[in-house]
C-alpha cells in the first residue's frame, strides 16, 4: 500500500458544494502544465515513475507475481512485495521458480524471499538500520540463473547508503530456466545466525551467515516475512525488463502458511490483495481486488520536489465495491508541504505533512486537504478542509459511471487550486490554519492512483478499475 493514500478509509461523506475559503471560476484547463506521460510505452516508463507494471494473483493453485518496466535508467530497480501478516516470523520456506523473464543487456531479474528487520524507533518512519535476510533466484543476462543468499542493511534514513555482509550475494548453486526448487531462510535469535538453503529435489545446498557483529542488528526487531519480484536496469539507460515469479507451499516457522488452494490471495494471510498496473491500450490501467480491508494502487514520481501540480484524464471504469459504507476513488494528489503544527515530526515522518488530493468517488468529484498527525495520515489526521460533517472531503462536481474527467491539483502558496474539466476551485490552506513551515513535505510523495475501501466497518468486498491518461505536471 502506498503511504498516505489510505487517509479516506475512515471518512463518511456528507458533502457541501462549497466551503469557507473556497471560490470557483471557469478557466482554460492545462494552464501552466506541461506533458509528462501519455503511457504509450509497452510497460510503465521507468524513467518517469517509481513503479513499473505489476500483477499479483493466483493461477493453477500457485501465487504468480510479475514485475516489468520500460526505459529503465541504468542500475535502477523496480520491486513488488507481498508481505505475510505473520507476527515476528523466524523462518520462511517455499517452492519457487522463474517461468518467464525478459532482460536486456546486463540487467537482472530476481524472485526473492526474505525476513525483514528494523528497530522500533525507525519502523515505518525511515529506512535507517533496516535489514533484510534473503534467499533468491537471480537471472543475470551475462551469467544465467543462480540461487543466492544475501544479508544487507540501510545505513541512512532513505537507504541511499547501504552495506552488505555477503558482498554481491553468496551463490548456493546454478539453475536452469524455469527450474522449480525449494528455497528457505531462517534466523536463530539466540546465536544471531542466518541460515539459507536451496533444495533441487536431489541435493540440498546450505549456507550460514554470522550476524553477531552487524551494527544495530537485533533479531528481536523482526518485522516481516515477504515475497518479492524485482527487475534491475543494466549499465546503460533504456532497458525494457520483466520477470515472473511463481510461489507455492509457503511455510512460516515450520507450519503451512498458504498453498493457494483457495484460488485467491487470502487477505487474512497477506497484506496486499490481487491488483495490477498496466499500460495496455495506451492508458494507465489500475485494478484492485479486495475483501475485508482497504486497498491502494498507483504510481509515484521519482523526483517530486520540483512538482507543484499534477493533471490527468481520470476515469473510474467500473467497480463492484460493496459494504455498509462502500468507498472507491480514482485520484491524483500527494504531500505538498509541512506546516509544523503537530510536535514530534522528524525527517521521514509524516507528522504535520499537508496532504491534498482530487478524485472521482461514485457520482461525486471532490477534493480534500488534511494534516497528518501520525507517521502517515493513515495513523491519524486533522481536518484542514472541512465539509461541516467531520470530513475534509468537499464536493465540487458530479459525474456518471464510466465518464472520463480532466482533473488537476496544484499548490500556489497559500492556495491549493483544484480543477474539474476546466472549472477552477481555490482553497486557501494557510487561512484554514495550515501555514507553510517546510516548503516540501517530509516524505516528498506525489502520486496518481486508485483506492478502494469498504468503510470503517470493513464489511464487504469488491473490485475497482481506474484508468489515467495524458498526465501533465508543473
Amino acid at each position: 500500500m502506498r503511504p498516505g493514500t489510505s487517509i479516506l478509509s475512515f471518512i463518511l461523506a456528507i458533502p457541501f458544494l462549497f466551503a469557507c475559503g473556497v471560490e470557483a471560476d471557469t478557466v482554460p484547463k492545462s494552464a501552466g502544465f506541461r506533458p509528462y506521460d501519455d503511457f504509450s510505452t509497452a510497460w510503465v516508463d521507468g524513467s518517469k515513475w517509481n513503479d513499473g507494471n505489476h500483477a499479483f494473483g493466483v493461477s493453477g493453485g500457485q501465487l504468480v507475481m510479475e514485475t516489468s518496466a520500460s526505459n529503465i535508467p541504468a542500475g535502477r530497480s523496480f520491486t513488488d512485495t507481498l508481505s505475510a501478516t505473520a507476527i515476528a516470523p523466524t523462518s520462511l520456506e517455499a517452492t519457487v521458480s522463474i517461468p518467464a523473464v525478459g532482460i536486456n543487456s546486463d540487467g537482472q531479474a530476481r524472485v526473492m524471499m526474505e525476513l525483514a528487520y528494523q528497530p522500533d524507533a525507525n519502523y515505518r518512519i525511515n529506512s535507517l538500520d533496516f535489514y533484510f535476510v534473503r534467499v533468491e533466484i537471480r537471472f543475470n543476462g551475462g551469467i544465467g540463473y543462480t540461487a543466492r543468499y544475501y544479508v544487507g542493511g540501510c545505513s541512512n534514513t532513505d537507504c541511499t547508503s547501504y552495506y552488505s555482509l555477503t558482498g554481491a550475494g553468496g551463490v548456493l548453486a546454478g539453475l536452469t530456466a524455469g527450474q522449480v526448487v525449494t528455497l528457505g531462510v531462517s534466523m536463530d535469535p539466540a546465536t544471531k545466525t542466518a541460515s539459507f538453503y536451496m533444495d533441487d529435489g536431489i541435493t540440498v545446498y546450505p549456507a550460514t551467515v554470522d550476524l553477531t557483529t552487524a551494527p544495530n542488528f537485533d533479531p528481536a526487531n523482526i518485522k516481516a516475512a515477504r515475497l518479492r519480484t524485482r527487475v534491475i536496469g543494466g549499465s546503460a539507460n533504456g532497458d525494457n525488463s520483466m520477470v515472473q515469479g511463481v510461489y507455492d507451499n509457503i511455510l512460516i516457522d515450520g507450519g503451512l502458511w498458504d498453498d493457494f488452494s483457495a484460488g485467491v490471495i487470502d487477505r487474512n494471510l497477506w497484506h496486499v490483495g490481487p491488483q495490477s498496473i498496466s499500460t495496455a491500450g495506451g492508458v494507465l490501467d489500475l485494478t484492485i481486488e479486495q475483501d475485508v480491508r482497504s486497498g491502494d494502487n498507483g504510481l509515484s514520481f521519482p523526483d517530486p520536489d520540483g512538482i507543484k501540480g499534477i493533471e490527468a484524464d481520470v476515469q473510474v471504469v467500473g467497480h463492484t465495491v460493496t459494504g455498509t459504507d462502500p468507498y472507491y476513488r480514482g485520484r491524483i494528489g500527494g504531500y505538498f508541504y509541512n506546516d509544523g503544527n503537530v510536535p514530534g515530526g522528524k525527517p521521514g515522518s509524516g507528522v504535520s505533512d499537508i496532504y491534498a488530493e482530487i478524485g472521482i468517488n461514485g457520482a461525486e468529484i471532490s477534493y480534500h486537504v488534511a494534516r497528518c498527525t501520525g507517521i502517515t495520515c493513515a495513523d491519524g489526521y486533522e481536518l484542514v478542509s472541512d465539509n461541516g460533517a467531520g470530513s475534509p472531503r468537499i464536493v465540487i462536481g458530479t459525474t456518471t459511471p464510466g465518464t472520463q474527467h480532466n482533473l488537476s491539483i496544484s499548490w500556489e502558496n497559500p492556495e491549493f487550486v483544484f480543477m474539474v474539466d476546466g472549472v477552477e476551485t481555490r482553497f486557501d490552506a494557510v487561512a484554514a490554519g495550515a501555514p507553510v513551515v517546510l516548503p516540501v513535505a517530509n516524505r516528498k510523495f506525489k502520486t496518481v492512483g486508485a483506492r478502494a475501501s469498504v468503510g470503517a466497518s470493513f464489511d464487504g468486498s469488491g473490485t475497482l478499475q481506474v484508468q489515467f491518461d495524458n498526465v501533465k505536471i508543473k
